[in-house]
């Protein structure tokens, strides 16, 4: 699990659950909960850390990788 909030007024929402953490460019979390408004007063998010999945994550791929499709980064 990893916290998190956003400088400023806008924050999660309730309906953004499995959008993604990407501080810096890298992807860190999926968004797990939120407080249920998009304006956070300060209170921090709770995202799952993708890290502690990479395995998982890694035999997904290997499985199943030929039905996935990769998404390259876009400017």
């Amino acid at each position: 699990m990893v916290c998190g909030r956003v400088i400023g007024t806008q924050s999660v929402c309730a309906a953004d659950s499995g959008g993604p953490l990407i501080p810096k460019g890298i992807q860190m979390g999926v968004t797990s909960a939120s407080y249920g408004k998009c304006i956070s007063g300060g209170l921090p998010n709770l995202f799952t850390k993708v890290s502690s999945y990479k395995l998982w994550v890694q035999r997904q791929l290997f499985t199943y990788g030929d039905s996935f499709q990769l998404v390259k980064n876009r400017p």
